[in-house]
C-alpha cells in the first residue's frame, strides 16, 4: 500500500531524552543534512536499532525537532540515502532475516516530505548469497579491468558486502547497487511503472568499497567501481537507459575517500585523495570535448573539508558526533551543546556521552498511515 503523504509526523517512538545518544555510537551516511522542498533541514544518522532522525523547525531556525528513531528488526546498522528530484529521500539499508538467501537483504523506504513518516521498509533480496568462494566466482572481467589480488584466490571466507547504494534517475526508476570483493558489483532496478527487473552484473570482481554514484540534473546515472590502482566506469546514455561499460581508469586513492559532484552541465566529476600525500584528485571521465580525461591534482594537502546543503550557503549544521572525520557545515554561530530533547537549539539534538545505541527500554516498531 502507498504510503500517505500528507500524514502529519508521528510523535517519536521513544521520547527524545531516552534515545539522544542514539546516533552517538553508530554512524552517518554520506550526504547525511538533507535539504527538503520547504526549506528546512534534516539529518539523519543511524544506531543499533535503526534510523534516526532530526530535523529543523522552520527554515533556518536554531531549534532542532527529534530525535525521531525508525526501528528496523534485525538493523544491521548502516545505511546510505539519495534523494530525487522530487524532494523524497530515499534510504538504503541491510537487515538480518531468518529465511533470506545469506541470511540478508537489502531493503529501502522513502520520505515524502520532510518531517513526515518514513514508509515501509521493502526487501529487495540479496544479490550475493554464495557463501563458499567456488561458488562466488564471478563472470570473466571486461577488457582492461583489474586483474586479481595477490592471495585473492586463497579460499579464505569472502568479506561481507558494501553498504548498499540507492540512485533514483530522472524518470522516476530508482536503482539499487551492492558491492561484494571477490564477486563485485551488482544492481537491480525498480523502472518507473513499479516494475523490479533482475539483478545485474556489472563486473569489478575486486572491487573496494561501494560504487561511487552520481546524477546530472538532466537524470542521467552514472557510478565507479573502484578497486585498487583504479575504477571502472559505468553510466546511461540517457535517463533511464541501462547501465553500459564506459571505461576504466588507472589511479591510487585512499580507500573510502571518494565522492563526486556535476561541475558542468551534464558532466560529472569525481573526488578522492592520494595516499601518498592526501591531495585530492579529480577526475572527469566525460570531458568537454577537446581535452581527454585526466587526473587533476587539486592539492589540498590535509586540508579539512567544509559541505554546505546544497541551497542553503549561509547556514548549516555541525555533523552529528557519530559523523567524526566526515566533512562538516558551520554555522554562524557555535551550537550549545545540551541535554537533548523532543525540541533542542543548535545543531541535530542527537546527544551527548553515549556508550552505545540502545536506550533504556524496548522500541516499539515505528508506524506509517497509509491510505
Amino acid at each position: 500500500m502507498e504510503a500517505d503523504r500528507s500524514a502529519t509526523s508521528a510523535a517519536p517512538a521513544v521520547p527524545g531524552s531516552e534515545i539522544a545518544a542514539a546516533a552517538d555510537g553508530g554512524s552517518a551516511a554520506r550526504g547525511w543534512l538533507r535539504l527538503g522542498r520547504d526549506g528546512r533541514l534534516t539529518a539523519y544518522a543511524s544506531c543499533a536499532e535503526g534510523l534516526v532522525r532530526c530535523t529543523e523547525s522552520a527554515p533556518g531556525s536554531d531549534i532542532w525537532q527529534g530525535p525521531e528513531l525508525f526501528p528496523v528488526e534485525g538493523w544491521a546498522g548502516r545505511f546510505t540515502l539519495a534523494q530525487d528530484s522530487n524532494g523524497f529521500v530515499w534510504f538504503a539499508g541491510t537487515r538480518y532475516r531468518e529465511g533470506a538467501p545469506g541470511g540478508r537483504e537489502l531493503i529501502i523506504a522513502t520520505q515524502y516530505q520532510t518531517g513526515r513518516p518514513l514508509g515501509d521498509w521493502r526487501a529487495v533480496g540479496n544479490p550475493f548469497p554464495e557463501r563458499k568462494r567456488d561458488q562466488a566466482r564471478g563472470p570473466e572481467q571486461l577488457p582492461g579491468q583489474e586483474q586479481p589480488e595477490s592471495g585473492a584466490e586463497s579460499g579464505a571466507p569472502l568479506p561481507p558486502p558494501g553498504d548498499p547504494i540507492v540512485l533514483p534517475d530522472g524518470t522516476g526508476a530508482l536503482h539499487i547497487l551492492s558491492t561484494r570483493f571477490g564477486v563485485g558489483a551488482r544492481g537491480r532496478t525498480r523502472r518507473a511503472d513499479g516494475a523490479w527487473g533482475n539483478w545485474v552484473d556489472y563486473q569489478g570482481k575486486w572491487v573496494r568499497g561501494s560504487v561511487v554514484p552520481l546524477v546530472t540534473a538532466q537524470g542521467r546515472a552514472e557510478f565507479l567501481v573502484t578497486s585498487r590502482g583504479g575504477a571502472s566506469y559505468w553510466g546511461q546514455d540517457a535517463p533511464g537507459s541501462d547501465f553500459r561499460w564506459l571505461g576504466r581508469m588507472k589511479a591510487d586513492a585512499v580507500e573510502g575517500t571518494y565522492s563526486s559532484y556535476e561541475t558542468g552541465p551534464g558532466t560529472g566529476t569525481y573526488f578522492w585523495r592520494h595516499p601518498a600525500d592526501g591531495g585530492v584528485i579529480a577526475y572527469r571521465p566525460q570531458a568537454p570535448a577537446g581535452p581527454a580525461p585526466a587526473l587533476m591534482p587539486l592539492g589540498a594537502r590535509a586540508a579539512s573539508a567544509r559541505w554546505v546543503s546544497p541551497g542553503r550557503a549561509s547556514a548549516g549544521t555541525t555533523a552529528p558526533s557519530c559523523c567524526s572525520g566526515e566533512p562538516r557545515v558551520t554555522r554562524r554561530s557555535p551550537p550549545t551543546r545540551r541535554r537533548a530533547s523532543s525540541t533542542a537549539r543548535g545543531g541535530p539534538p542527537w546527544g551527548t556521552g553515549a556508550r552505545g545505541c540502545r536506550p533504556s527500554r524496548p522500541m516499539p516498531a515505528a508506524r506509517s498511515r497509509s491510505r
